[in-house]
């Protein structure tokens, strides 16, 4: 008798939950069909609405889930993610079972915008910083980002800057305008080269219309040496950030598709360079620089994006950040991201960041010294930003995006910072240039074991257009050769 009074005790206790499970339901479902959508402030950025509270669920269990199954078992994780409508990659699944090889130059995708993009920073205390980044693109085209400031000498930047775009690359490497990056072990190491011409200017050109400053001959090679593991924003993301992201938007067919169409995998690693650089007229320096790089690949078209803002810095106690604010509008219109490394090595995802874009530089005005806060496991930071050296570049054939990339000085919880604050713009105003394109890849000759039996060969012969026989700098000036003979 005791057993059954406890089971019907239980029951009730059960039917009363579920009835109140059931009102609660009702009551939401009630209030979500007769409760509009907030506005879209200014027509862009997208805020919680009616159902925000079902697709947050959703979109926080989903990601949860994924985040939390074994790496055997991510076939099955892509599979059902396809059927969800979501990417192949991303919101909680890794784009590769290795991570390793996700390290290497990648196979660009079929897609127009397609890119394979590397980026390397690194800072010092005295201000000195250099920023260097090659994307890869279709047509055997690249884009390149390329300052170095160095106090006492000033700005160095790649002298095509404001624009960004170079061509003729051999479409294989992250080689570009005498820039190349090099992975000698993966995840762990990288060589980085330059030899070549620089702008170097008081402050970085922003009229590519204008000849400014000089041109100067520099040289460098840094050991780029990794003190952390990666944060892969397929894998690392706050399933809050991503959640609330993408439950603010509108939910269809379409936006799905545009989820599945413009992904790309995008991931960070910490780390130290050293080495030494030579500049025209000027005694060689040793440096040994902090900062971080990326790896970004997939689909990415410049136009797709309104705006971002992107904060990246080391703290003198060794904590290491990125906190990100991006705005897609047919996607993401209001998303907060980021990561913390701890000076132990802790990775820790940001949960919240409290930068709107609406309210900081919406008008392409920049501001000057500006703070804001974000949350990571549960800690609060105050970010102080102090901007000491800005460079804008103009991205795409037709300068679809305007980037802003300012030196900056920190403050972060009382603990002095260096790093970057990126801030881009979705731009309008097209591009002056005339219209640029690769000249098409000459093909190679069969290459014999009687022409690498040969010590001496001649420019003219077109064997001597192989870098695999005579070297990279051999080949390239037998080519230059070539085709001045062809007019």
């Amino acid at each position: 008798w005791r057993l059954s009074a406890k089971m019907e005790e239980a029951m009730t206790v059960c039917v009363l939950v579920l009835e109140g499970l059931a009102t609660a339901m009702a009551l939401y479902i009630i209030k979500s069909v007769f409760t509009p959508d907030p506005p879209v402030k200014l027509g862009l950025y997208r805020s919680p609405g009616r159902w925000f509270g079902l697709k947050y669920v959703i979109m926080y269990l989903l990601v949860k889930l994924q985040q939390g199954r074994k790496r055997q078992k991510q076939k099955q994780e892509k599979d059902a993610q396809m059927a969800s409508g979501l990417p192949k990659s991303g919101y909680g699944v890794s784009s590769h079972a290795r991570k390793e090889d996700m390290d290497e130059p990648q196979e660009l995708e079929d897609h127009e915008h397609a890119l394979d993009s590397a980026y390397f920073n690194g800072f010092a205390p005295d201000g000195t910083a250099v920023v260097m980044r090659i994307c890869r693109r279709h047509g055997r085209r690249a884009e390149i980002w390329f300052v170095l400031h160095v106090p006492g000498v000033g700005v160095l930047q790649a002298p095509q800057h404001p624009d960004t775009a170079v061509f003729n690359t051999d479409g294989k490497t992250f080689s570009a305008a005498g820039l190349r990056f090099e992975p000698v072990e993966a995840l762990r190491t990288w060589k980085i080269h330059f030899n070549g011409l620089m702008r170097l200017t008081e402050a970085p050109r922003t009229d590519v219309t204008k000849e400014e400053g000089r041109l100067v001959h520099v040289k460098f090679s840094f050991t780029w040496s990794a003190f952390t593991v990666t944060f892969n924003f397929d894998t690392d993301i706050h399933p809050h950030a991503i959640a609330r992201g993408m439950a603010i938007e509108k939910w269809n067919r379409q936006f799905f598709q545009q989820v599945r169409s413009s992904h790309q995998t995008h991931y960070n690693q910490w780390g130290g360079m050293w080495g030494c650089v030579q500049i025209e007229g000027e005694e060689e320096q040793h440096l040994w620089l902090k900062g971080y790089r990326d790896h970004s690949f997939g689909v990415r078209d410049w136009g797709f994006i309104h705006r971002y803002i992107v904060h990246f810095a080391y703290l003198e106690d060794g904590t290491c950040f990125q906190v990100a604010t991006v705005c897609m509008p047919k996607t993401m219109s209001d998303l907060r991201t980021g990561y913390v490394f701890t000076p132990n090595g802790t990775m820790v995802a940001v949960s919240e960041v409290d930068l709107v874009l609406s309210s900081i530089g919406e008008d392409g005005t920049l501001p000057g010294s500006y703070s804001f806060n974000f949350v990571a496991g549960g800690k609060k930071y105050h970010v102080q930003v102090e901007p000491y050296c800005q460079s804008v570049w103009y991205n795409g054939l037709q300068w679809e995006s305007r980037v802003h990339e300012r030196l900056c000085n920190f403050t972060v919880n009382g603990f002095k910072g260096w790093g970057v604050s990126e801030f881009n713009y979705k731009n309008t105003t097209g591009c002056p240039l005339p219209p640029r394109e690769s000249r098409p890849e000459q093909p190679l000759p069969d290459i014999t074991g009687a022409h690498r039996k040969l010590l001496v060969l001649s420019l003219s012969n077109p064997v001597c257009q192989s870098a695999e026989l005579v070297g990279g700098k051999g080949g390239s000036l037998a080519t230059l050769t070539a085709l001045q003979t062809k007019g």
